[in-house]
């Protein structure tokens, strides 16, 4: 269960860098 909150934290963080981006 850790892992799965870690990666969806990780998909945020890379989604919210990329539309500062855009």
């Amino acid at each position: 269960m850790f892992e799965s909150s870690s990666i969806w934290v990780r998909i945020c963080i890379f989604s919210f860098f990329r539309c500062l981006l855009c």
